[in-house]
């Protein structure tokens, strides 16, 4: 402690707090809802200890510092005397937990180095060789706001560590609201065997008698076993998906060899706004893209004669509005690459839309063996009538 900074006892001006009841050397974990109740209490812990003429070490955020900072004055704490003093110890947590992490992970030796000083130069700064230290920190949880579950319970473990060469009593707070997943469960127990108190969040703590609080941890315990009731079900629920997706995806698998074994294709036309959807089989039918957006302009565009389209449209006519089915037949392609493609199809509606679905059938191949064999049955008839004429 400078010699220019004499000593000061505040502790007439200390706030109602039991800070010589608690233990010296102790590792507590507060979580809470609201920032206010957190303040509260550390400005109690904090204000007790360093109007007791103790030292306090905060590791926070700027935001709860200078909460802190402001309800400590409140109390009538000369703030800027302890910290000259030596005795209030304010660091950033952002900042000070940068200063012992190499490569993204948390170096023990380095965590040592930094808070061991810290503790030790706080300590020094008492006007006795028993006083004690009240420190809290929350670069817990910033790792845990970030992901980083075993860094923080790591770091918690640190601070175990550093209790067996230092005394103090150290206060961790995390927001109840960042373990709502369940997969939180295990790493939430980790972090609280990892501390010798653990304080429930403020809608706990602030109940008026015994009876109210027996009665809350009934309607948790209730509301716990539903949860893990709800949980399996959702695990049941997803395994059964899972299973009718695998048997979806076989289908459709199975369905896609098919239809390009038999040269066959689906489609779907929506009236309103004429966009069509086609199958691969259909768009290598085409000619076209499968990523490529289509429409009926694009269609009637593709097909090689003006009667195929007039006949398409005609088809579509009677099945819109009087509720037919789709029969036609059109030619795609190039002179030297004609396909004979018939389309079938049927009205629906999804959820009120009009959509035209229906299939598409490559019948080339089957029109030329129909061609081939009426010639067939045409050439013995001609040969006759040459015979009759002799």
């Amino acid at each position: 402690m400078s010699a220019s900074q004499p000593f000061v006892d505040v502790s007439a001006l200390a706030p109602a707090a039991e800070w010589c009841d608690l233990p010296v050397q102790a590792h507590s974990v507060q979580f809470y809802a609201e920032d206010t109740s957190l303040l509260e209490g550390l400005s109690r812990f904090i204000g007790a200890a360093l109007g007791a003429g103790d030292a306090a070490i905060v590791i926070a955020t700027e935001e709860h510092r200078a909460g802190l900072n402001k309800r400590l004055r409140a109390l009538g704490l000369d703030v800027p005397l302890a910290r000259a003093q030596g005795r209030y110890v304010v660091l950033d947590a952002a900042t000070t937990l940068a200063e012992f992490v190499v490569n993204g992970q948390l170096n023990p030796d380095r965590f040592r180095e930094v808070i061991g000083n810290t503790l030790r130069n706080a300590q020094s700064a008492c006007s006795t060789s028993n006083s004690r230290i009240a420190a809290f920190g929350e670069m817990v949880a910033l790792l845990w706001a970030e992901g980083k579950a075993e860094q923080a319970v790591q770091l918690e473990q640190f601070w175990n560590d550093l209790a067996h060469n230092y005394s103090f009593h150290l206060r961790c707070a995390y927001p109840i609201g960042g373990f709502d997943r369940a997969t939180d469960g295990e790493p939430f127990r980790q972090i609280c065997s990892e501390h010798s108190h653990v304080f429930p969040s403020e809608s706990y703590t602030g109940l008026p008698s015994e009876a109210d609080r027996l009665r809350t941890i009934t309607e948790w315990q209730q509301k716990a076993m539903a949860l893990e009731t709800e949980v399996e079900e959702h695990k049941k629920t997803v395994a059964a998906l899972r299973d009718s997706y695998q048997q979806l995806r076989i289908s459709e698998e199975r369905l896609r060899l098919t239809q390009r074994a038999a040269h066959i294709g689906t489609w779907e036309l929506d009236v309103e706004s004429d966009e069509l959807i086609c199958s691969e089989e259909a768009c290598e039918m085409l000619g076209i893209a499968p990523e490529v957006s289509f429409n009926k302009q694009a269609l009637l565009g593709r097909m090689s004669y003006m009667g195929d389209r007039e006949n398409f449209l005609k088809s579509l006519y009677q099945t819109v509005h009087k509720n037919r089915d789709f029969e036609t037949e059109f030619r795609v392609g190039t002179n030297e690459n004609v396909l004979l493609l018939a389309a079938r199809g049927k009205m629906f509606y999804n959820q009120g839309r009009p959509l035209v679905v229906g299939v598409l059938i490559d019948i080339s191949d089957a029109s030329k063996a129909l061609e081939t064999h009426r010639r067939s049955l045409r050439k013995p008839r001609a040969k006759k009538s040459k015979i009759a004429t002799v």
